[in-house]
């Protein structure tokens, strides 16, 4: 729920309710990240909820192309998963907020 320009009030549900914190629509990436046996890259995104994002990948910091945009669950986090990154020795990703027209 947008609260005024670039803030939201972003559900967290616990067991005995709900609270509202005010947040801004960064992206932040809470947890490690890991690459699969067979070669995809995992990382979990933290966001507002129902909010759009965007993925982009590099491999050298400076051209990056966008791979993916995703709407944050209800839960605030989503798992990312590349299974392109197989292909790739090595590989930069980036999260942008996709803000609603």
């Amino acid at each position: 729920i947008s609260i005024s320009t670039g803030f939201f009030l972003n559900p967290v549900y616990t067991s005995t309710g709900v609270a509202l914190p005010a947040v801004g629509p960064a992206a932040t990436l809470p947890g490690p990240v890991w690459r699969t046996e067979d070669g995809a890259v995992h990382f979990e995104v933290a966001g507002v909820a129902s909010q759009s994002y965007r993925v982009d990948v590099s491999v050298d910091l400076k051209s990056w192309q966008p791979q993916a945009t995703f709407v944050m669950p209800a839960s605030t986090i989503a798992e990312y998963v590349d299974p392109g990154a197989a292909a790739v020795p090595f590989r930069y990703y980036r999260v942008a907020f996709v803000p609603s027209p």
